[in-house]
Formats: C-alpha cells, structure tokens, sequence
C-alpha cells in the first residue's frame, strides 16, 4: 500500500543565520522522509541571499521543496501575521495563561492556513529555541520555531568563494584567527547582550601564547569607530584586519568569514555560528560564550560538542 505523502510548511524568520537553522532542520527531515514535501514561507522579510542559493542548488537535485514569498506579503495575510507573531511571543512562556493563549492562536492559525491553501493544516509550534520533536509526519503541519541545535545535524554545505589558503595549526608558521563581535542591531534589543572585549582578549591571549604568530580578522556589522575598543585589546599580533560595515556587506563579510581560519571567535550570533560551522578548514577551533545571552534564555544544545565554551562577559548587564 502507497503511503500518504504530506506537506511540512516552515516559517522562514529572521535573517541569514536564523534561516539557516530552520532551513537546516527542515533539509534534515526531508533526507529522512521520502514522504515528504518542504514549503518554505518567509515572514515578514525576503529569503537571504545566500540562503536561496542553498535552497535553489538543492530543488535542482529534490522537488520536493518549495519557495512560496506571497503568503504573508498580501493584505489578506495581515492577520495571519499578527497571529504569527503572537503564537512566537508566547512559545516561550510557561504560565498556564500564555499556553491557553498560545492554543487559542494555533486554532485561530489552523483556521486561516487552511483556508488560504485549500487543504487541512495543523499548527506546530516549537516551545525551545533549541532541539525539539516534530509532530506526525502524516499530516500537513505549518510549523513555527528556531531550532537554533547541533543535534539536527549539518544538512548542507555552501559554495565557498573564499580562495586564500588553509592554514593547518598542525604546520609550522600562521595561525589566521576570525573574531566577530556583533554590535548594530544587538543595541537595540538589551536581552541578546553585547560581549564585552575582555571575553574576546582572554582567549586571544591564550592563543598568542601558543602560536609563533597569529594573524587576526575582525569582523564587525558596525562602525569603524564603535569597534576601536576591541582593537586596543590586541597585542603581539603579526598581522590584524579590520573589516566593519562600511567595509564589506553581509554576504561579503560571510563568505569571507567563511574561509580558512583556524581559530573562529564568534560571537552569540547565529551569524557567526554559521561562519563556523560552515569554515572550509574542518579541524579549525572554535570558541563560544556560555551564555550564549545576556537576559534572553539560551537555545539548548546549540553549539557542538567539540566546541569550546568560554565565560561569557557582556558589556552590560
């Protein structure tokens, strides 16, 4: 007997790092379940551009993954959205007021999901940033979540357009150290916290210590002179670039980051997780703040276990 294919519909939130963790689990359930179709539905922003490329390179090999951009740009999408939003603001809560209304918003989305696509739809929404089961596979589900987690895997890989060498720590000479320190945005919103430079100094120091010579990239979604701080913490360094916003745009400073490094430094940023996790020099060393936020809880086994963690230090809080 054929088994019943169904219809998986991911929300696409945030920006290039975000939607990488969700394109991510959503890749890896389609690799296990032959079943499946994958809807990807941005929200209330486009699909990053280096994200469509993921998603363009694997529709060529799987038609079983979709781009739908309309759903929610359209007037008749505003509540839908509004819902949207509120069934994220509540996922995280834990009152028992917060569950009664997320359930009250999950109906009301079943409701407006299946009429908009002509067909029965469920409401999954993930309660963790992190790790989390998927329902059934056996029925379409508009599914809402982060799924910021190693343990989904790495389901994909990215054309690399880096061409510099790969350093190995295993060779004599260079060491190429990437630190990112995520500012910008991060002011805005006091919760994710900003990492002070002493986070950032203390390992550079322990890495100086070992290394004959260490070159050192900075990056930064900030000014020149917001990140002048963090350059004063350097020393004995052979070689130090900067690269700040006015410098280089996203998808330049993310391919470049990208490259083969042999320390990554990243911040608590999804942006630079994914510069890491993506690096073309598989046994490089990658350092991260624990916790990963300053107010904002944590999403659960984020980052690999061969990673390092290292005590994070904010600038404020």
């Amino acid at each position: 007997m054929k088994s019943k294919k169904s219809t998986f519909y991911f929300l696409l939130i945030g920006g290039r790092g975000n939607q990488l963790f969700i394109i991510n689990a959503a890749l890896g359930l389609l690799k296990k379940n032959p079943n499946l179709a994958i809807n990807l539905f941005p929200f209330c922003t486009s699909v990053n551009l280096g994200v469509k490329e993921i998603i363009d390179s694997f529709k060529m090999e799987n038609n079983r993954l979709l781009i739908e951009e309309g759903l929610f740009g359209k007037p008749a999408g505003a509540l839908t959205r509004k819902l949207i939003s509120a069934a994220l603001r509540s996922s995280s809560k834990k009152s028992i007021a917060y569950r009664i209304c997320l359930q009250i918003i999950q109906n009301c989305l079943m409701l407006a999901l299946s009429f908009r696509s002509g067909n029965l739809v469920r409401v999954f929404v993930s309660k963790d940033l992190g790790f989390g089961g998927f329902p059934s596979m056996k029925k379409n589900t508009f599914v809402i979540g982060y799924f910021q987690s190693a343990k989904y895997g790495l389901n994909f890989q990215v054309d690399k357009k880096y061409s510099g060498p790969i350093q190995s720590k295993k060779q004599q000479g260079s060491v190429r150290v990437m630190m990112h320190v995520r500012l910008g945005d991060y002011r805005e919103n006091p919760n994710f916290g900003i990492l002070s430079p002493t986070y950032y100094k203390r390992i550079l120091d322990c890495i100086v210590l070992d290394s004959p010579s260490v070159k050192l990239d900075i990056y930064t979604n900030g000014s020149a002179m917001e990140i002048a701080e963090y350059v004063s913490i350097v020393s004995d360094i052979s070689e130090l670039k900067v690269f700040a916003a006015e410098d280089l745009n996203e998808s330049e400073s993310f391919d470049k980051m990208t490259g083969g490094y042999d320390y990554y430094l990243i911040a608590n940023s999804s942006f630079s997780f994914w510069a890491a996790r993506l690096g073309e020099n598989r046994i490089a060393t990658v350092y991260y703040p624990e916790p990963w936020f300053l107010k904002q809880g944590s999403p659960s086994d984020l980052c690999p276990l061969e990673w390092i963690p290292q005590p994070a230090r904010f600038v404020s809080g």
